[in-house]
């Protein structure tokens, strides 16, 4: 198969499935009707629309959706995909990424949220492209101070992980992290440091083993 061909991982019926049902991510389900459609989210994607689409590869829609399956390793040729901007792998059983991932210069979402993560790459701080990063649901104990250089991060998604302490390096996000998620984790401190990510919208630290919040909490939104 060529390293650009997008598989779509679904199950239909010969009339196809309706393209909202099958992405449920509406702005996937949009860039995909775009192509195949003429933009009707509502429409029913068959296997002749996508042999007809030239559109629906990798290299050009810079998508790849492989979430719901049972795979268990992330394969390194998903690193060989230059132009590849959104990664799709929630609810596998992957168990590591690679290093490999720093190859993905234009990546600008990686979705991994229910895996069996136990770890993160400090390559993956390399992604200078990344905006969104999902790694809910998973095994992790650690965010490792390289995450907190990514220049354009605004989405940091770690809840019901195993996290039991934020690297004081997340202050140096303060200029683009708008949302931070840690809740259900093993936390039993907030450093003063995430008190000065001024502009975010969105934090939350809620089921963990807090003691004590510091007060200069009140400067975040």
């Amino acid at each position: 198969m060529p390293e650009n061909d997008t598989v779509l991982y679904a199950q239909w019926s010969p009339d196809g499935e309706i393209i909202a049902n099958l992405f449920p991510d509406p702005n996937l389900a949009q860039v995909v009707a775009n192509a195949v459609s003429g933009g009707d989210i509502n429409a029913r994607l068959n296997s002749e629309m996508i042999n007809n689409c030239t559109y629906l590869n990798a290299g050009r829609m810079g998508i790849k959706d492989v979430s719901g399956n049972s795979l268990t390793s992330f394969s390194t040729e998903l690193c060989l995909l230059p132009d590849l901007k959104i990664l799709d792998l929630k609810n596998n059983k992957i168990t590591e990424i690679p290093k490999e991932i720093e190859l993905l210069t234009n990546l600008n979402e990686l979705l991994m949220e229910k895996n069996k993560l136990t770890g993160i790459p400090i390559e993956l701080g390399n992604l200078n492209s990344l905006y969104a990063l999902n790694l809910a649901r998973n095994q992790i104990v650690e965010i490792p101070k390289e995450i907190c250089n990514l220049p354009s991060l605004r989405i940091l998604e770690l809840s019901v992980n195993q996290i039991t302490s934020i690297p004081g390096e997340i202050k140096n996000l303060v200029n683009t992290l708008a949302g931070l998620n840690l809740g259900n984790n093993l936390l039993t401190s907030i450093p003063t440091e995430v008190c000065e990510l001024v502009n975010l919208d969105a934090f939350a630290a809620y089921g963990n083993k807090l003691t004590a919040i510091p007060h200069e909490i009140d400067n975040l939104k």
